[in-house]
Order: C-alpha cells, then sequence, then structure tokens
C-alpha cells in the first residue's frame, strides 16, 4: 500500500482539473499574506499545540511574532499563554 501512495504522490498536478474555486481564492490570499509578514517568511517556529485536529505555532523574527492556527474542525484549543 504504502507505494501506491508515493506513486499517487509523484503523479503531475492536474492542470485541466476543475479547481474549487473559493478555496483556491483563500489559497490565493493566504500566499498574499505571507509574502507581507517577515515572521511568515523568514521567522523561526515554536509548535503550542499539535493535535490530531489542530495546529497552532509561533512564527518569530526580532521584530514580529505572529500565532497561526489551523484546524480541520471547529475545535476549542486552550493554548500555554497568560
Amino acid at each position: 500500500m504504502r507505494w501506491v501512495l508515493k506513486v499517487l504522490a509523484r503523479r503531475t498536478m492536474p492542470w485541466g482539473a476543475d479547481w474549487d474555486e473559493e478555496f483556491l481564492g483563500e489559497v490565493r490570499a493566504l500566499v498574499a499574506l505571507r509574502r507581507t509578514l517577515p515572521a511568515l517568511q523568514r521567522g523561526g517556529s515554536r509548535y503550542v499545540h499539535v493535535s490530531d485536529d489542530a495546529i497552532c505555532f509561533l512564527r518569530e523574527t526580532p521584530d514580529e511574532r505572529l500565532l497561526v492556527a489551523a484546524s480541520r474542525v471547529p475545535v476549542q484549543v486552550d493554548l500555554p499563554f497568560s
């Protein structure tokens, strides 16, 4: 089964396929955001929460600190900040 996943991972991008335009727009907005924030471009990373459904981490430069949070489903996360 692992070799099947490796083969599928190496397939070329289906450029002619139908796209989820709403999702594609969201990805483009995130790419644009990344281009404007130095911490997202070259900052260090520190994970503050990792679970099956969510991940939170800090991206930091000497001048900027950002908390990045992503989840697959709506979930409440308690972070270790005071």
